[in-house]
């Protein structure tokens, strides 16, 4: 076997042994890709969860704020010997209710579109996992087919 023909093994393997690292490099990146579009998949869908719950806990604490609020403003007309049932302070206790209803509800909805935001993001990062993972072994398997194809050209030269 001549100087030519080690020189063309040498070159093929080196193209082979080139082929694998490149595979294994892009399953290895992919597979990093993917676990980190995993991790924020999980940290967005924590955010969403802890944004329905402080959003709860506010709506809470808004209603018991409103029932105080009304509670005191019903003694002040009582004690002031004013007629509740009717009238004015009725209109004003009902107008009062309605604005505290509306603000407790207003807390709940911007709860539940910060939650809805952080699902879909971690909806997104999910699909990017797995396209990471897909794209992994579509790179891995170009890597080796080229590195094929070169060990091959090299290898008929000789």
């Amino acid at each position: 076997m001549g100087a030519g023909a080690i020189a063309a093994i040498v070159a093929a393997i080196a193209a082979v042994i080139s082929a694998g690292v490149g595979a294994y490099s892009a399953i290895s990146s992919g597979k990093a890709a993917s676990d980190t579009a995993e991790y924020n998949a999980q940290v967005l869908a924590a955010e969403a969860k802890a944004a329905q719950e402080k959003a709860a806990a506010d709506e809470a604490q808004q209603r018991e704020e409103a029932e105080s609020l009304k509670a005191r403003q019903k003694a002040l007309f009582l004690n002031s010997g004013v007629d509740i049932q009717s009238g004015t302070p009725l209109s004003v206790l009902g107008d009062q209710t309605a604005d505290m209803e509306l603000d407790a509800l207003t807390i709940r909805a911007g709860g539940d579109a910060a939650a809805i935001k952080a699902k879909n993001q971690a909806t997104l990062y999910r699909m990017s996992a797995s396209q990471s993972t897909s794209a992994s072994y579509w790179n891995a398997g170009s890597s080796l087919l080229s590195g094929a194809g070169k060990a091959a050209s090299i290898a008929s030269s000789y």
